[in-house]
């Protein structure tokens, strides 16, 4: 009985991570053109071109082999509407709007059913990372919210990262902070 439960569960199991990708792509799809939001959406071809252009630059190195398991990114930035001392009717719509905006996003992202990875909160900023599956080591679909007085960021990449992939980025990140820093030659 074990077995044929398990069984199941894993062949429904794409089904949910399915319906959690069609969720965000209606959130993103909603909301890329609404009033005061900024949208930017890249497609897998531009991360395979990015992937294969040869810049020797160590810090495209250590990010390749995770740019070559994305699929897409979409980002959505909410700017707040600045507000004067004695705002006009209309100035008032910008900023309910915008209020509005922020606050739909923001339950849509909560009643998905992500695990949240880390949550970091600053004076300034409030920052979550979020994935749609973490029982195995790869990390499906991960979210990322900012939020801060100026504006709220909603970023969504779609792709299949490994946690050996994310531990060795850290280590070599890590390993380059603590080697010596040699001084930079004067330009002449």
């Amino acid at each position: 009985m074990k077995n044929i439960i398990t069984f199941l569960f894993l062949m429904f199991l794409p089904v949910f991570a399915l319906a959690q990708t069609e969720k965000l792509d209606a959130i993103f799809e909603k909301y890329q053109e609404a009033e005061g939001v900024t949208s930017i959406k890249i497609a897998k071809p531009m991360f395979r071109l990015l992937n294969n252009i040869n810049i020797d630059d160590s810090d495209m190195d250590k990010i390749k082999p995770l740019i070559s398991k994305m699929n897409g990114l979409k980002i959505l930035i909410m700017e707040k509407p600045e507000t004067a001392e004695n705002p006009t009717a209309a100035q008032l719509a910008a900023i309910n709007e915008a209020s509005k905006v922020k606050n739909e996003i923001l339950a849509a992202v909560k009643n998905l059913k992500y695990d949240e990875l880390m949550t970091l909160n600053s004076k300034d900023n409030k920052i979550k990372f979020l994935a749609a599956d973490t029982s195995s080591n790869l990390l499906n679909n991960m979210l990322l919210t900012i939020s801060s007085e100026d504006e709220n960021i909603l970023m969504m990449l779609d792709g299949q990262i490994s946690m050996d992939d994310v531990s060795n980025l850290i280590n070599d990140v890590q390993k380059e902070d603590k080697a010596p820093k040699t001084p930079e030659k004067p330009k002449k």
